[in-house]
C-alpha cells in the first residue's frame, strides 16, 4: 500500500472517531509533533503519547474535523494539506510524515501562527 493510501485511511479512521484505525498507519515509537503556539500543541512519543495528544486536542477543539485538501509523497516522506475546523476556531495546516516500511515514524503539524482558539466553556 503506497504512502498516500495509508494517510488517507488514517484521515479517515480519524474522521470516524477510531483511534485504533489511526493507531495502526504509526510506528509504535512514533515522534508526534505539535507547534507550541496551539493548546494541545508539544511533543509526543509512542501510541500512549499520540493518545494523549487527541485527548488534548478533545479538550481544546469542539466537535473537531480534519479536512485533507492535498496529499504529496516523495519516497518516505508525505506532505498533507488541509483545514482544521471546529465550533471554536479553524486553520489551515501542514502535516509532515516520514515513513519507515509500512508506518510513520515521525509526524509534524506547522499551522501559522499565532492561531486563536477560544477554549470550550
Amino acid at each position: 500500500m503506497a504512502h498516500t493510501d495509508t494517510l488517507r485511511d488514517a484521515y479517515a479512521a480519524f474522521k470516524a472517531g477510531d483511534l485504533n484505525g489511526v493507531l495502526s498507519a504509526l510506528d509504535p515509537d512514533i515522534e508526534w509533533r505539535v507547534p507550541t503556539a496551539l493548546p494541545q500543541g508539544g511533543d509526543f512519543h509512542g501510541h500512549d503519547g499520540v493518545i494523549a495528544y487527541f485527548g488534548r486536542l478533545a479538550q481544546t477543539l469542539e466537535a473537531p474535523e480534519v479536512d485533507v485538501e492535498a496529499v504529496l509523497e516523495d519516497g518516505d516522506r508525505v506532505v498533507v494539506l488541509g483545514r482544521v475546523t471546529a465550533r471554536n476556531t479553524a486553520y489551515p495546516f501542514v502535516h509532515s510524515w516520514q515513513f519507515e516500511g509500512a508506518r510513520a515514524i515521525r509526524f509534524a503539524e506547522y499551522v501559522d501562527a499565532p492561531v486563536t482558539i477560544p477554549l470550550p466553556a
